[in-house]
Order: structure tokens, then sequence, then C-alpha cells
């Protein structure tokens, strides 16, 4: 049978419920079914985890992205509203790309978070020194106007829409949040953002003096380095699912 696929306005909880429902019959094993529904939720965006925005570049000198990564008190495509003050200022990780940080992959910068009007405005340093930051950064860089980004929350206080925002296919209303990171991702459910500054320092690498290529790794080394990957991930996994849970 097809495997369950969450609704356009569907909410985590009542996804979950549903997905169980329908595949209890063929995986009678909860942890199971439990992982297929998580794995199906996760690839609609992380709806109930994230939000994502739209990228475009203009500008370049130093291995910052200062972007517009949310708009305040509108329906994003997830059917919330975010009001002025759910941000405030904050502390923030750079995921690597997709949320992949939360399933063991490393960080790929830092950076804050601040309101300004009607805007959240992230300020990101990539971590330039490692090929993984630049790579990322090259990335968000050459896809312009094509990249998108999502930020990774836990909600601290919400209300119920009203009457006229439901009418308008609000579900929820966000009043207080806790970013724990931003990501570049494939495809976003943000409004109006953009990235406002990106910028890669240029003249350092005109001057700079070229580094010795890495050694390719082992055979053994190759083995050790994707088992240790594939415990990170299951251990990101299980995380990922006891936070979930515990929201419910």
């Amino acid at each position: 049978m097809p495997l369950p696929e969450p609704n356009t306005d569907e909410a985590h909880s009542d996804f979950l419920s549903r997905c169980h429902s329908a595949l209890s019959d063929e995986f009678e094993d909860h942890d199971q079914r439990n992982a297929i529904c998580e794995q199906q939720w996760r690839g609609k965006s992380m709806k109930a985890e994230t939000k994502s925005v739209a990228v475009e570049v203009k500008q370049a000198d130093e291995g910052v992205v200062v972007a517009k990564f949310a708009s305040l008190g509108v329906r994003d495509l997830d059917g919330d509203v975010t009001e002025p003050g759910a941000f405030g200022e904050q502390d923030v990780r750079v995921s690597a790309y997709d949320h992949a940080s939360w399933m063991g992959a490393l960080p790929v910068g830092t950076g804050t978070i601040e309101e300004k009007g009607d805007a959240a405005i992230a300020t990101l340093n990539f971590f330039m020194s490692s090929t993984h930051g630049r790579d990322h950064f090259e990335t968000v860089k050459g896809l312009g106007s094509l990249g998108e980004w999502s930020y990774g929350f836990d909600i601290l206080e919400k209300a119920e829409p009203t009457d006229e925002q439901r009418e308008l296919g609000v579900v929820r209303v966000l009043k207080k949040l806790k970013v724990h990171e931003v990501s570049p991702v494939f495809r976003g459910a943000g409004v109006g953002t953009e990235t406002l500054a990106v910028k890669s320092n240029e003249k350092d690498k005109d001057t700079a003096t070229p580094s010795e290529p890495d050694p390719e790794p082992t055979e053994a080394e190759q083995k050790e380095s994707a088992l240790q990957q594939e415990v990170i991930a299951e251990i990101g996994k299980y995380e990922l699912l006891r936070r979930e849970f515990a929201d419910l």
C-alpha cells in the first residue's frame, strides 16, 4: 500500500496518528511504524519543525550571509502567522544542508537573528576555514535567487487563530519561538524573504598560499568513517524523535 503523506495544513501530531493507524496492519512494531511516519513527515520539508525562506544573492565580500528569513504578521505557506516579538534576538547555528546537522552532520557556521520592523533578519557567519563551511557558503552564493532557507525551532508560546484568520487559512499563531538553527534547503515555505548580503573574502583568494591537498583516506578509514556517520545519524534520528514526542 502507498505510504501516507502529510496534508498541506495537517499538524504533526494529527499526521502521526493517521499514519500509525494506516500502517498498523502492515507494520506491527510501533517503533518501525513511527520511524516510517517520521520519515514521511520530514520528506514534506519538516513542516511542524521548520520554516523555510527564499534566497536572493546581491553582493559578495567575506563569508557572511545577511538574510531576511521571515515576515512577521502574515500567513506563511504552512498556515502559520508569526507575530512580532516571536524571535527577539537569539544566537543560532547554521546547519548543514537540509537540516542535516540534526542527523549528525557538522554545523557549517554560527549567527544571530533579530527583528527589524516586520522582518526577522539573520546574520550568518560560515566556517570559511573548513571545507564543509566553504562548500555550503559557495553553494548559497552560487544558487542566488534559486536558493532557499529554513529554520528549526521550538514553540514556546502560541495562540488559536481568530475566526477572521481561520477564514484566511491560518491554523496557528506563533507568539514566542526558540530558534536552534537555520539551514539552506531545496524547497521552502516562507513569504517575502531575501538575502540582503553575501560576503566572501575575494582579496584573500588572490594572495593566499595554496595548501597541500589532504591525502586520500585508505579503504579501512573510509569504512570506519562510514560506520561512524551511521551511528551518529541513528543517534540524531532518535534524538529528533524524542524531541518531537516531548512536544506532543
